[in-house]
């Protein structure tokens, strides 16, 4: 009943940069199954060291740009920008002017563990109890411990999101 939402969705889906995006959502992702059997494995360890936990539903949207947060955990739903994840050569990224170490990482690569970081936020949110350099470090790496154990075998750099060049640096000299 509500005519200025009918409005303004209208005015969204018709969009011309909304519509790039979603045919280069639809060319770069025309079946989710191998996706969805992923996330579903994902869900599994989740379960598995979490047993109370609440899965999800899943949705997957055209954010149009909106790049800060492609994954989203919203009460009970997780939400997944799949044009967030386009590759660098994305022309629409650069004309944002997105910088280049952000544009490595909108690949499908970084999709799933994008989702497992997302994911634990209700056990292990952002916390800095003392707000120091060395308090973001430790409770960084405690999520990123919990985000690995949810994607065993996943290369490290996925994770981190470092190069696959700076991880290898980063171990060798840690």
């Amino acid at each position: 009943p509500d005519t200025s939402f009918i409005k303004a969705l209208q005015a969204y889906v018709t969009y011309p940069r909304t519509i790039e995006f979603a045919l280069e959502t639809e060319r770069q992702y025309p079946d989710l199954s191998g996706f969805a059997n992923d996330l579903t494995q994902v869900f599994r360890y989740l379960r598995y060291y979490f047993p109370d936990a609440t899965l999800p539903a899943v949705y997957t949207y055209i954010g149009g740009g909106e790049y800060e947060q492609p994954v989203q955990l919203i009460d009970s739903t997780l939400l997944i920008a799949l044009d967030s994840y386009l590759g660098p050569g994305f022309l629409p990224y650069t004309a944002d002017g997105l910088p280049q170490y952000k544009t490595r990482r909108m690949t499908t690569e970084y999709l799933l563990p994008d989702c497992a970081k997302t994911l634990i936020t209700p056990w292990f949110p952002v916390h800095y109890p003392g707000n120091t350099l060395l308090d973001q470090m430790v409770d960084a790496g405690k999520r990123l411990y919990i985000a690995a154990l949810l994607l065993p075998g996943s290369p490290g750099y996925l994770l981190t999101g470092y190069s696959p060049q700076q991880q290898e640096w980063a171990t060798t000299h840690e």
